[in-house]
């Protein structure tokens, strides 16, 4: 999808955007817009919504340079994005979320591909100022390159190639009962990036309707990395 364009959210089904979707510096990464600018017309649950947002959006899978089928494809992405990682954004509607103390801020360690397609990864957060280190499994989905993970409630996510395989965004959709929220994890492949990376990282975000004060860089911050296991220094 390029140039700006007035698209379904879902086919068949009676949503649709009453705004436009612009292009921008990555192309292949693209997202629908957020829920506010949806206008229904009969009652939807707001979690189905959500689901839609996440299974419908136009979050590519990691860019492939061959032609290969289906399920190689799967493999490669996999295989991308297993190995060590490093949090440098956290960025949410909610921002309480990501603040200290807050559920969802977290910081990758390393994400490891299992034989069944689900995804295995270590973080650590702190809990009353220490650093402890936790782990979970996202399962694969019936939908192509969408995950879902018990992690604070339910969550569905999906994982976008950012510029190149050094860099990704987790896109994740939390359906909370009582205030659910997006979420956007920027990891990359070393501790730091550039001052241009970042600054297209915050572009996107705020494309998906998320305001720049509820941007975090974690690279000004503790993420404890004293309990990786590579012996790196806090950046």
């Amino acid at each position: 999808m390029g140039g700006r364009d007035v698209i379904l959210l879902k086919q068949g089904e009676p949503w649709m955007e009453v705004g436009e979707i612009s292009s921008w510096a990555y192309p292949d990464f693209e997202i629908r817009p957020t829920m506010k600018e949806l206008t229904p017309q009969k009652s939807i649950s707001e979690e189905a919504i959500l689901h839609n947002m996440i299974v419908n959006s136009d979050f590519k899978d990691w860019k492939l340079e061959d032609e290969i089928n289906h399920q190689e494809n799967q493999d490669k992405l996999l295989n991308h994005i297993s190995g060590e990682w490093y949090s440098i954004f956290l960025a949410s509607d909610v921002k309480e979320k990501i603040e200290e103390n807050g559920s969802m801020r977290v910081f990758v360690d390393l994400i490891r591909a299992l034989d069944n397609s689900s995804l295995y990864a270590e973080y650590q957060t702190k809990v009353n100022g220490e650093c402890t280190e936790f782990s979970v499994v996202a399962d694969k989905t019936e939908e192509d390159g969408v995950y879902s993970v018990k992690y604070d409630g339910y969550n569905v996510l999906r994982i976008s190639e950012f510029g190149n395989n050094e860099h990704m965004i987790l896109y994740l959709v939390n359906f909370d009962k009582d205030r659910p929220f997006q979420l956007l994890e920027f990891y990359a492949r070393e501790p730091d990036v550039s001052p241009e990376i970042k600054e297209e990282f915050v572009k996107i975000v705020q494309k998906q309707g998320i305001v720049k004060e509820n941007i975090i860089d974690l690279t000004q911050t503790d993420r404890c990395f004293q309990l990786r296991g590579n012996g790196v220094g806090q950046a």
